[in-house]
Order: C-alpha cells, then structure tokens, then sequence
C-alpha cells in the first residue's frame, strides 16, 4: 500500500508518463492535498535505492528479526503444542465418560454438573493456548520465510538497480510518501527512509 502524509492512499495516474498521486486530491482536487505526483521512474529508483539502504544494513535487520523471532519463540513455547493437542483429545474423552456415567445412573446431577463445568474450563484455556501458540507458529514461520527471501532476493539481484516489483510486493507492507522523501515500510516493523532520486 502506498499512502501520502496525510493517509489517504496513493494510486496510479496512467498519462503518457506514468506517476502516482494521492486519491483525495486526484478526485476533490488540489485544495483537498498538497502532495506532489511522484512519477514512477522516480519512484523505483528510489525503492531501490531504499532497499540498498536496507542491504548495507543487512546483518543488523537479520538480527534484529532473529532477536523478534527468539522472543517470540520464549514467549510461545511451541513445543508445547502437541501436548496441549493431545490433552485436548484427552479432556474430550474424559466429557464423553462423565456423561455415560451420569446415564447409566452412577453420579448424581451435581456431580456431574460439576465435572462438566470443570472439564469445559479446562478444555476452553487449553484452546485458547493452543491457538496463541498456532498463530505464533504461523508468524515464526512467515518471519523466517520473508528473511530467507530478502536474503535470497540480494543475493540474486546484488542490488544493482534491477527492480522486481514482485518482490517488492512481497516484502513491502507499506510506503508513505512525502515531499521530499518516502518511508518505506518492510514487514515486521522495519522502516527505511529514503530520499527521491531522479
């Protein structure tokens, strides 16, 4: 996504020569926002010339994702996600025991109220965990995917002015654009300014 200062998203304006400009003021005209046109020309040179920014400063963004990547592994403990699974499928069992125990009559309502409502507690934090430490896999997973693919993505282009703009997709969130400079926004929170070169 590509945003102007004030928010409003940027979007191609397809002339003879190609540029981007903000969409408030392409449709409430030039009272609605001051932001310039960027044309595109401009504009890769200087994605790439951020991402060069970023590669010199590429074992310290690895590591800064690696560090992001530990906490998240400390402060999920994944290898915990079997066994909470297989205590799940425990307390399920166990459910089903306590109500062929109340229909063949061996404890009475209150007992069995009270072993359900133990088991459901029991079976809803082992969910929810279980899910936390899902989604905490899922990112783990895609943290290290995008850093193999940075890795992948210098190696191969060298940085030397080529532009994929598939990859760039792939590892931009998101570009805010100034007068004078952009803000490229890489995934997980990195940031690279970058002045305009024309």
């Amino acid at each position: 996504m590509i945003q102007c200062q004030t928010g409003a998203e940027y979007r191609a304006n397809n002339r003879e020569i190609k540029s981007w400009g903000c969409a408030n003021k392409i449709v409430n005209g030039k009272d609605a926002c001051k932001a310039r046109h960027i044309r595109e020309d401009i504009l890769t040179k200087t994605y790439v010339a951020a991402l060069k920014k970023m590669a010199g400063d590429y074992d310290k963004v690895m590591t800064t994702l690696q560090d992001s990547t530990d906490v998240l592994i400390k402060e999920y403990p994944i290898e915990q996600l079997d066994e909470i699974s297989d205590r799940i499928i425990e307390i399920q069992t166990e459910v089903m025991k306590v109500h062929r125990k109340k229909q063949q009559g061996k404890i009475d309502s209150d007992k069995y109220e009270q072993q359900i409502e133990k088991l459901k507690q029991e079976l809803q934090e082992n969910e929810t965990k279980q899910l936390e430490l899902q989604q905490a896999t899922t990112k783990i997973s895609h943290i290290k995917d995008w850093m193999k693919e940075f890795g992948e993505h210098l190696e191969a282009a060298q940085m030397d002015g080529k532009y994929d703009g598939v990859v760039i997709k792939k590892l931009v969130n998101k570009t805010k654009m100034y007068d004078d400079r952009i803000v490229v926004g890489f995934k997980y929170g990195i940031k690279v300014e970058q002045e305009y070169v024309k």
